[in-house]
Formats: structure tokens, sequence, C-alpha cells
């Protein structure tokens, strides 16, 4: 048996006609604990399939605390625990109140191990690893597809040198270490620049391991706008509706209808070549190369707003040697 503490109680339920099977292991602190195995006779455990190992070691249990309990479905085959549930397997952790388990049978149902292929996270979902923090209204994991859904306004995903936030949704796809953010993205750099757009794909290049696995920090490398695209500074702001983004370089390409402004002046053009870390703009009328290929010339427009404070503090003061002395008759 899992535990001498474990109580099962099993009945029929006349409205979803299947059998659900409840399961309490009660702490020192009265909330329900789900220890390494589900209701499974014998020495097997569930495992997780193979894409949602949340650290190196395969074999490591999974551990749930629920306060409102656990209840196990069998005929549909999935887990509920619900009550600010947690959720721990190596160094990574999530927490939600309610979190749905979907597995698959291997071998005799009543003795073979099953493999979790699907998890579901209802309301404040909170993902966390020694590095990482994935935040959200609700999450939901396939493991088949090493896809990570996060859900919520905002959905959060924080690296040590990037926060990246969105209003719709984030999917970080595993196999390809890749995040692809919707709906008023924001991503905020150590160095305190931004970039928001309407969607947002950013690139960890670190190896296909699962989030919590990186052997390094995750960072982000490379980051591609779409849509209402703007980057912003402590010096400047430069708008577009497409951007590129090299956070080791610090080099920023923007395309459509480019405008970089500083204070109160303005450049307008097609293509811009933003290096952030010089602080060095340039912009173009059509994106370098392209005018041999159109024939379109085309043109940058300046605009530059004088500094009428600083105009009339000039226009006040004589430079004439002795004129800041007194007049005598």
């Amino acid at each position: 048996m899992i535990a001498c503490a474990l109580r099962s109680n099993a009945s029929w339920s006349s409205e979803r006609r299947q059998r659900t099977l409840t399961t309490r292991v009660r702490c020192q602190t009265g909330r329900v604990l789900w220890l390494t195995a589900w209701l499974v006779v014998g020495s097997s455990v569930i495992r997780t399939a193979e894409g949602f190992d949340f650290t190196a070691a395969g074999n490591t249990p999974i551990e749930v605390l629920a306060e409102q309990g656990i209840e196990w479905q069998q005929d549909t085959k999935r887990l509920v625990a619900r009550g600010n549930v947690q959720l721990s397997r190596g160094n990574v952790t999530v927490w939600a109140d309610t979190l749905t388990a979907h597995y698959r049978e291997r071998g005799d149902r009543a003795t073979g191990p099953a493999d979790v292929y699907r998890l579901q996270a209802m309301g404040n979902v909170r993902i966390t690893s020694p590095t990482e923090t994935a935040s959200g209204d609700a999450a939901d994991y396939s493991a088949d597809d090493q896809l990570l859904v996060l859900r919520g306004r905002p959905a959060r995903l924080e690296t040590p040198t990037e926060t990246l936030t969105a209003h719709d949704t984030i999917e970080y796809h595993e196999d390809r270490q890749v995040a692809m953010a919707r709906g008023d993205v924001h991503v905020i750099t150590q160095e305190g620049r931004t970039l928001r757009a309407d969607t947002i794909t950013a690139d960890f290049p670190h190896g296909k391991r699962p989030l919590g696995e990186q052997k390094q920090k995750m960072k982000i490398t490379h980051l591609a706008a779409a849509g209402n695209v703007r980057i912003e500074t402590a010096e400047e702001v430069v708008r577009g509706e497409h951007g590129t983004y090299n956070t080791e370089t610090g080099i920023a390409t923007l395309t459509g209808s480019v405008k970089i402004t500083r204070g109160d002046n303005q450049i307008n053009g097609a293509h811009a070549v933003v290096n952030l870390k010089s602080g060095v703009s340039r912009l173009y009328a059509v994106a370098p190369g392209a005018e041999r290929k159109t024939g379109t010339q085309g043109r940058v427009r300046l605009l530059v707003v004088p500094n009428r404070k600083h105009d009339r503090q000039d226009a006040g003061t004589d430079s004439t040697p002795g004129a800041d002395r007194p007049v005598t008759p």
C-alpha cells in the first residue's frame, strides 16, 4: 500500500456514470498529501511521459499537496487535485487552485505504471525552478507536443535577465526552446530596455531541454516582434511595424513606418538599425540594398523642435563687454 495513513473512498456517481475514488493522506498541517504513487498497489509509481521530466532524473517521484483532496477518476483516467495545490518534482514546483493530470495506463491496469501526458492547472498558477518563474491564470502542458501554454492577464515568464509578459497567451515550445507571446506583449531587460508589440517570439538557445532543466540560466538571445512594435530606452523611443532584437549585440532592426523619437525631435523612415548599447541609430528611406532592386531612393524626414526656453534665456543675456556694469551719466 502507499502508506498506512492512506484513506480511500469509492463511490458511484449517477450524474457522470463513472467510478470516483478519493484518496487523502493527512499531514500535521491538515493539508492533503499525494505522494509518489496514486492508488497503485505494489511498488509501481506514476512517472511522467518523457517530455515532462522536471529534472534529469526520470524516476524522480512526484509529490502533490492539496487542501481539498485529490479525486481519482478511473473511467476518464484523470486525477484532480483541488484547493491550494502544490505539485513538486525535482527542482520544479507548480502551484494552482486546481490541478488535473491526464494519464495513460501501461501494462496491467492494477499494478502497471502509468504515464502522465497532460497537466492542466487553473487559478493563480505559478511554476518555479531555481532560475525561472512562469505565472498566469491557467496553464496547460502537453508532454506529447512538448508544449506549455500559459494564459492570463497577464501571463508572465521571468528569467534572470528578462521578464516577458502577455495579456493573451505565452506558448513555450520545449523542443525548439522558443516562447511565443501574444496580446500586448512586453519584454523588459535587466538593462531597463523595454520592447513592446502585439506578438513577440523569443529564442532560448541552451539546448533542447525542458523548462527548469537548463544547465545554464535561461537567457533570451533573439526577439522577433510584429504589430505596433515599440522599443523604449532612457534616451529614445523607436517605433515600427516589425522588428528584431539581438540581446547579445544590442542591435535592433525595425521596418515599416519607422519613427525614432528623442525628446521633442523625431526622424521618420522605412528601415532603422539601432545600437542600443552605443546609442547610435541609423534610419533609411528603404532597407539597405533595396533601392537597387526597386529603383526607389525615398527620403528620410527629420523634425527638430527648437528649445524655446533656451532661446529665451539666450535672448535675455547681453554679451557686450561691460554690459553687466551699471550705466552712469
